[in-house]
């Protein structure tokens, strides 16, 4: 929002007539334009996340999970319909994950109720924070106001988004400390950067596969300098980013066993991080699953490279619209379609941009087209290793690469060479990739 000095600059410029003070009114708004869209993006967001919040009261996807635990976090008994029903009050049942996302639901829980706003109400503030994150991690790696909003604009277009930003699941957590620390290692504050990626591992485990995201940038970054060649001794550089990155993955370690050891004896009944950490490495993989109201199914695993082609989505929810038959009434479209599905435009846009933003970080040593490409790749590499020791895998975890893709999308985007009406096709294409799969088909949201 604009701020009550600009609001009273803005006047005295009006009343004064001055050309002069008009060239500077005109500069301090062109500076601020971005920071006002951002805000207006964010409200917006926020506005398609929290409308119809209360809709389903029942549990979506993993949330009868998510929402069970911490239920029994926050010392209640909890639903019947939650599968830790008969679970003891104030110990997390849920052992697979570490406790700190429940801890963000059990928090809202204690604030607003048990019902769907106190489960989901955490989500929606998190996924405000994501967005503002991102601009901040694009800024971080020198990118301007405007590449930030663009970045932040894509991410906010896609479903996967959306959906993870209204309910009660981990993902959506573990994404605002994964920007956050990256966005402090592009600012040269590794061990700050290590402590917040700690913090977000103790919400789920993937957080600490930033840290790969940021060994690929470091590689891209020493790639594209012109001492690369000359040998290790004779590149303080690389010698300073080496330390950088160490420093940031040993604290990392250390605040996210320090952190989970105290969440443990709080909350469950393990008393070593390092038992519970072998515990969660071990574990069969995430549970999963509702398709629609009728029953709970198994969501389809997919392969990583899979992802990449928008297949195998997931249905979390679903209300049909029953439609006559000679056979009597049979479902017909949905009114209501929670999916694990990415944005077709951006899925369109994803490869190309990743390829691009190689060649532009390889050829011009840009920083933000090193971000967008490392981000992408790192955690799409960590994803397919995990993908070859057989656990599951799902195309919501695509969630966690999304920001890298954004980013590149919106560097691609921003090339002169790019013809305007290409820029507004494709920003077309993620408004109505948006739409089209928006959760509520009706305008009565039922």
């Amino acid at each position: 929002m604009a701020s009550p000095a600009l609001l009273r600059s803005v006047a005295s410029d009006i009343v004064a007539g001055y050309p002069g003070h008009h060239a500077g009114l005109s500069r301090r708004i062109s500076e601020r334009a971005p920071l006002f869209l951002l805000v207006v993006l964010s409200l917006a967001s926020l506005g398609s996340r929290v409308v119809w919040l209360d809709n389903p009261r029942a549990f979506i996807f993993d949330e009868r999970y998510y929402v069970g635990s911490a239920e029994k976090i926050a010392g209640l008994t909890g639903r019947t319909d939650s599968p830790f029903a008969q679970e003891q009050p104030g110990v997390d049942p849920n052992a697979e994950h570490p406790p700190l996302g429940k801890v963000f639901i059990a928090a809202g829980i204690k604030a607003f109720g048990d019902n769907p706003l106190g489960w989901r109400v955490a989500s929606l503030v998190f996924g405000s924070a994501a967005i503002l994150a991102l601009y901040w991690m694009v800024r971080s790696a020198g990118g301007s106001q405007w590449l930030g909003v663009g970045a932040a604009a894509i991410m906010a277009a896609d479903n996967l988004f959306l959906v993870h930003g209204r309910i009660a699941t981990l993902d959506i957590f573990v994404l605002v400390f994964m920007l956050a620390g990256t966005a402090l290692y592009l600012r040269k504050r590794p061990v700050l950067a290590g402590v917040v990626l700690g913090i977000g591992a103790c919400t789920k485990l993937v957080g600490l596969f930033a840290l790969v995201g940021l060994v690929v940038f470091e590689l891209l970054r020493w790639r594209a300098s012109p001492d690369s060649s000359a040998p290790a001794r004779e590149q303080p550089a690389l010698r300073s980013r080496v330390r950088a990155l160490a420093a940031c993955s040993a604290v990392a370690a250390v605040s996210f066993l320090s952190l989970l050891w105290v969440l443990d004896l709080q909350y469950t009944t393990f008393t070593n991080p390092i038992s519970h950490t072998w515990y969660m490495l071990g574990s069969a993989g995430d549970r999963s699953g509702g398709h629609n109201l009728q029953g709970v199914g198994v969501a389809p695993t997919s392969a990583p490279w899979e992802w990449l082609a928008n297949r195998k989505p997931i249905t979390y929810y679903g209300v049909y619209a029953s439609r006559p038959s000679a056979q009597g009434p049979v479902p017909g479209r949905p009114a209501v379609l929670f999916q694990a599905r990415l944005n077709p435009a951006l899925v369109l846009l994803g490869t190309p941009a990743i390829a691009l933003a190689l060649v532009s970080a390889r050829r011009r040593g840009d920083q933000v087209s090193m971000l967008g490409a490392a981000w992408s790749l790192g955690l799409f590499a960590s994803f397919l290793a995990v993908s070859l020791t057989h656990r599951h895998n799902y195309l919501y975890y695509m969630l966690a690469v999304i920001p890298g893709v954004c980013v590149a999308e919106a560097k691609l985007l921003s090339e002169r060479v790019i013809p305007l009406v290409l820029r507004l096709a494709c920003s077309a294409g993620l408004v109505v990739g948006l739409l089209a799969l928006f959760p509520f088909r009706s305008w009565g949201g039922r």
